[in-house]
């Protein structure tokens, strides 16, 4: 008469549950779900290191011009705040938004010394969730981060053609637009009289990639003193 090993037995009940369990999730720990991801980028040219906060917890350190690595976060509703080391015991006004997913910008924007309040330090929290990039092709778009200056235009251009305008107000950013890879003038001039702020004459855009192109204000006195940037957003 056969008689089953108890041992074996238990020990292949006990893999068959773990493996069913596997499968339906029951168990297992998957840590991008409920998650999203945020960076901080730090356009405050007077402030130093910046610390950002999400929920009350630390989740970047970056000094100026600068972006962190996207770090995740609970999906839905977050607080989110920062301190500049320059500005010590000071913590900014809490923007709370609802995050859903899967890619965000904390753009820290202002003066840490400003002379009004429209220009002292603030947060706006842009999504970076875009389409796919076209075949030799880049995605970009432009932010106006300079606290001094007026609303700019921001022209893409070749030798022969322009290839994407935008128009962004102090503190915003605007959509992402399809361009050609390859190497770029960027001009950036005052929406309302065309007076050139800033430019950069040769900025090379590689294939695949999302980008953000800012127009900073390094020094607010004397006399500020603006300077075109840019980010790699990723693929």
């Amino acid at each position: 008469m056969y008689r089953p090993n108890r041992t074996m037995s238990a020990l292949i009940t006990t893999s068959v549950a773990a493996m069913a369990l596997s499968g339906c999730g029951g168990g297992g720990s998957d840590s991008s779900i409920d998650r999203v991801t945020v960076r901080s980028v730090n356009t405050i040219p007077d402030g130093g290191t910046s610390t950002q906060l999400v929920n009350g917890v630390s989740l970047a350190q970056q000094n100026y011009f600068s972006a962190s690595a996207y770090q995740p976060v609970a999906t839905g509703l977050d607080n989110l705040t920062f301190t500049l080391s320059g500005k010590p015991g000071v913590t900014y006004p809490t923007q709370t938004s609802t995050l859903t997913g899967p890619k965000y910008s904390a753009i820290l924007f202002g003066l840490a010394n400003a002379s009004v309040a429209a220009k002292s330090p603030q947060l706006a929290v842009v999504s970076d969730t875009d389409i796919t990039v076209p075949d030799n092709s880049i995605r970009i778009r432009f932010a106006q981060a300079a606290p001094d200056a007026p609303t700019a235009n921001f022209l893409l251009n070749l030798p022969a053609t322009t290839e994407a305008t935008a128009s962004a107000a102090y503190a915003t950013v605007s959509g992402y637009q399809t361009a050609t890879a390859g190497t770029y003038a960027i001009q950036v001039n005052s929406a309302s009289d065309g007076t050139s702020l800033a430019s950069n004459a040769s900025i090379t855009f590689s294939s695949g990639h999302h980008y953000t192109v800012f127009l900073s204000e390094s020094s607010a006195t004397p006399t500020p003193t603006y300077s075109v940037q840019y980010l790699d957003d990723g693929t």
